[in-house]
């Protein structure tokens, strides 16, 4: 008892000490986190809500409860998706030339959160008891283009993503996206124990396909969702490595071929689109209530209740596990262990009595629950990694640019999902096998979706949707078995972007004390270690023992990433790097004019017996390419030639946003006092001043696009040269560091 009140004793105090200032090693106080917890809540209420109107074959509420056919939610589906095209580049521009003193993502919690839970609301209460296919078709599918851009942007762009930006250390995202996902999963399980019971009292029925059941009680939680999300807004700070003086100037094409040569990304993007089976089996629950009336209300709330308590326990150890184990490890395992549940739904299916079938499968769907949780931690934080890895490669923080080229996998999942509603027909979902059963269509109410009713159709159907779901399962792990970021990679990838910032202001000529001083320690400590070796884990070892030991030998894999960047342009590779980089440098944009092909034929006759041949072929080789791109480039945009340019376009720009940004969020200010006392002369006035300055900002806008546009142009034309100076500056840099950090530190 008394250790017990000792840990809850140190647990206040910690919470007292860390609530305005992180823990040491850590970016985020507990304020922060508890705000990103209980705002996350609040979100995901609205992002539960709005993901059953999203357009998908298998939607109950659009096919089951509004009553239309899978040809025509695949049709209207395909509709909306290639709607979203465009918009997906409008998203990612915006996501990554945003430079608002809010941050990256932080001001689109209002902007589009607002306008998402809007949308749904309408949704929800068109008047579709009064259209026929074509309205209710119509309707669905205006409020799902408006989703494509509104919702996906709130949830795919923002929410998702949001942890990214808020710590560049690996394992707190992880930690902090187990307690947030612990209040996340709270909306979804309170949605799926209050729809059964609400359900039964607002129509008296067991039964889940009224619309009038989501109307009253979806509303109500999209708005709590929207306020409660406002914490996040309030309360959090992002944080991205990143130069202070650094420009963000990226254009559309140019962040798209960055992000195509990311070989993480390819990873984790075939592995969804791979798996697009595998949630094939989420409605099995649902259906076994709704058609075959196996429990009452109550038990399968309680037993949904359960099921959604699973996450809980694949939550609360995901954190220990990914810090154990590594992530790689957690999502081939978990991903093995989803086929292994997932198929023995089916002997529990085909052999378990009805009666008690609920129960089993509630063992099977509770365990994978459990596993699949833990992935749920993994991946939004090997989705920082990938970004991580992303600007270390490109130089830019380009994290909206990878939901375009997700539209790769759009376009595979375009024709994947035509699988599913061909597996409904293959179960026996069909308009002839409804008039087969002697269901009456004409019905009010009714619909194709009632041949569930019939037990044969039912279980075939289902086993149908086990064996697609195992089959998902198994082509979802495939990919990650060629994913190799580990976590000490990861941390090295991040010092070497801590130490790249501060020689980039540096350059700039404004260096931060406090940069310096953490750039300082994490070279001492790379130097210290880097010649040392990893110490074996004896397995019978002291738990505290082994975990040091680890800690050691992670220590020295990212003391020796430091080094190898530090120490690059020493090698005899680094060194004909530099060489060949001073030639491209001194030749200026004439010889980007004068290449020809010759260029490259010569860099491909280049020797590539040894490792470190192949490292300067592949050198020149990307060199030789670069130019010739650049040659095509230059004859295009500047053919009467181009003299170079500086960054000093933008400087007064981004200064004039920030100024007119600061200018509206007063005026916004105090119009809300006017309105609050009701002063309708000087609410006029600041509407007048808030039109007048959106305006200007519109204007500014098109100035800064223009400006981008000019400078990608610019950029595409001179790549080779300044990729050139770049390289001499970096290694400039790096052979005098320790000059650097003594003089200003």
């Amino acid at each position: 008892m008394m250790k017990v009140t000792a840990k809850a004793n140190n647990l206040v105090s910690n919470f007292k000490l860390y609530w305005k200032e992180p823990p040491q090693g850590n970016y985020m106080n507990y304020k922060e986190i508890v705000s990103l917890a209980f705002g996350g809540m609040g979100a995901k209420f609205i992002i539960s809500c709005v993901s059953a109107m999203i357009l998908s074959t298998g939607n109950f509420l659009i096919g089951n409860v509004i009553g239309l056919d899978q040809d025509t939610i695949y049709v209207l589906y395909v509709i909306s998706v290639l709607a979203g095209f465009p918009l997906t580049g409008l998203r990612a521009y915006m996501i990554d030339n945003t430079r608002s003193k809010k941050g990256k993502y932080r001001p689109y919690l209002v902007y589009m959160g607002l306008p998402t839970s809007v949308l749904a609301i309408i949704f929800l209460w068109a008047p579709y008891e009064l259209m026929n296919d074509f309205g209710k078709s119509t309707v669905i599918l205006l409020c799902n283009i408006g989703f494509q851009f509104f919702y996906k942007f709130y949830n795919d762009d923002v929410y998702t993503n949001y942890i990214v930006v808020l710590s560049p250390n690996t394992q707190e995202r992880a930690n902090v996206s187990a307690v947030k996902a612990l209040t996340d999963s709270f909306a979804p399980s309170f949605i799926n124990i209050v729809i059964p019971l609400g359900a039964k009292m607002i129509t008296g029925q067991n039964t889940l396909d009224k619309l009038i059941v989501y109307r009253y009680l979806y509303t109500p939680l999209i708005v709590l969702g929207f306020i409660l999300s406002m914490l996040i807004y309030v309360n959090t700070t992002e944080r991205i490595v990143q130069a202070r003086t650094h420009i963000v100037k990226v254009k559309f094409m140019d962040a798209l071929r960055e992000v195509a040569k990311n070989r993480y990304f390819w990873v984790i993007s075939f592995a969804g689109w791979l798996g697009f089976l595998e949630t094939s089996y989420a409605c099995i629950l649902q259906w076994l209530y709704n058609y075959q009336n196996v429990c009452s209300a109550g038990v399968y709330s309680f037993i949904t209740a359960v099921y959604g308590n699973a996450s809980f326990w694949g939550m609360l150890f995901a954190p220990a596990l990914i810090k154990r184990f590594g992530k790689k490890k957690l999502l081939v395992s978990t991903n093995l262990m989803n086929i292994i549940f997932i198929g023995a739904m089916y002997p529990v299916i085909k052999y378990i009595d009805p009666q008690f079938m609920v129960w089993f499968l509630l063992v099977c769907l509770f365990m994978n629950g459990a596993v699949c949780a833990v992935a749920h931690i993994v991946s939004p934080c090997i989705n920082g990694d990938v970004r991580d890895y992303q600007q270390y490669v490109s130089g830019e923080r380009i994290d909206g640019m990878f939901s375009t080229v997700g539209l790769i996998g759009t376009v595979i999942m375009l024709l994947t999902s035509s699988v599913q509603p061909y597996l409904y027909k293959l179960g026996g979902i069909s308009e002839a096998k409804a008039l087969e059963l002697g269901v009456d269509l004409s019905a009010e109410g009714v619909n194709i979706y009632h041949v569930l009713y019939n037990e044969s159709v039912f279980y075939n159907v289902i086993a149908i949707l086990i064996g697609a779901s195992v089959v998902g399962a198994i082509m979802n792990v495939i990919p990650f078995f060629f994913y190799d970021m580990t976590e000490s990679k990861q941390k090295g990838l991040v010092n070497i972007l801590k130490i790249r910032a501060l020689l980039e202001d540096y350059n700039n000529g404004v260096i931060s004390r406090d940069s310096l001083a953490e750039v300082a320690e994490i070279i001492d400590d790379a130097r210290n270690s880097a010649d040392r070796m990893p110490t074996a884990v004896d397995g019978n070892a002291d738990r505290i023992v082994k975990r040091k030991i680890r800690e050691e030998n992670e220590n020295i894999e990212i003391a020796k990433i430091v080094m190898h960047e530090i120490g690059k342009y020493d090698t005899p590779a680094g060194k004909q790097q530099v060489k060949y980089a001073g030639d491209v440098y001194a030749s200026g944009f004439d010889g980007i004019v004068n290449a020809d092909t010759s260029v490259l034929k010569a860099a491909k006759s280049m020797p590539r017996n040894t490792e470190e041949e192949k490292e300067i072929r592949k050198f020149r080789i990307s060199y030789a390419r670069m130019i010739l791109s650049a040659r095509e480039a230059m004859e295009k945009y500047f053919p009467n030639g181009v003299r170079e340019q500086t960054d000093d376009a933008f400087a007064p720009l981004y200064e004039e946003e920030n100024r007119i940004i600061a200018e509206l969020e007063n005026a916004y200010k105090n119009l809300k006092e006017a309105n609050d006392s009701n002063n309708r002369n000087a609410a006029e006035k600041y509407k007048t001043q808030i039109r007048s300055i959106n305006i200007r900002r519109k204007t500014l806008d098109r100035k800064i696009k223009e400006a981008i546009d000019e400078n990608s142009h610019y950029m595409q034309a001179t790549k080779p040269y300044f990729k050139a100076k770049q390289l001499l500056q970096q290694a400039d840099n790096y052979s005098k560091l320790d000059e650097i950090i003594k003089e200003n530190l």
